[in-house]
């Protein structure tokens, strides 16, 4: 793990985790690259989306700095998909939320109190940004779920919001 650790301290360090999605092709961005990958893979079997969920957690939580942490979660939160109504209560919105919520506990984990270099530094992402109405949904299903177990790795039982 520490070679990948360093890898992507190094990528943060070179500015490829934006905080924002990139509006120019030529600007670096992993997660708009990397992101529909990460998705496909935690979408399989449920022993291949454990280990592979595992990974990424295990990753995060293996980074020792703070701002290299934060600049990566503000990076994966901005290239998120958020419904283009934010307060839709549609099914298809609902659903989307719901799916957002999953791929961010599968990717960063949950927001326990023995995990507090992931919590402290996710929720510093959260609550020092401007971030829609959208994105509120999505981190409040996500840290609902993932602070009360509401939801389980696979998906199955999430609040609705």
């Amino acid at each position: 793990m520490s070679s990948v650790t360093y890898l992507f301290t190094k990528l943060a360090n070179v500015g490829a985790f934006p905080a924002s999605k990139p509006t120019s092709p030529s600007q670096a961005s992993f997660f708009l690259s990397a992101l529909p990958i990460i998705r496909r893979r935690l979408s399989h079997g449920r022993s291949a989306t454990t280990s592979y969920s595992s990974f990424w957690v295990d990753l995060l939580e293996s980074l020792p700095s703070s701002f290299t942490l934060q600049n990566i979660l503000a990076s994966l939160f901005a290239h998120i998909s958020v419904p283009d109504t934010p307060l839709d209560t549609s099914p298809v919105s609902r659903r989307l939320v719901k799916r957002e919520s999953r791929l961010l506990l599968r990717i960063v984990g949950s927001l326990r109190e023995d995990k507090k270099h992931i919590l402290e530094n996710a929720s510093a992402v959260v609550l020092t940004r401007n971030w829609n109405e959208g994105h509120a949904r999505v981190y409040a299903c996500w840290a609902a779920g993932a602070t009360t177990g509401v939801v389980d790795v696979h998906g199955e039982h999430l609040v609705n919001l």
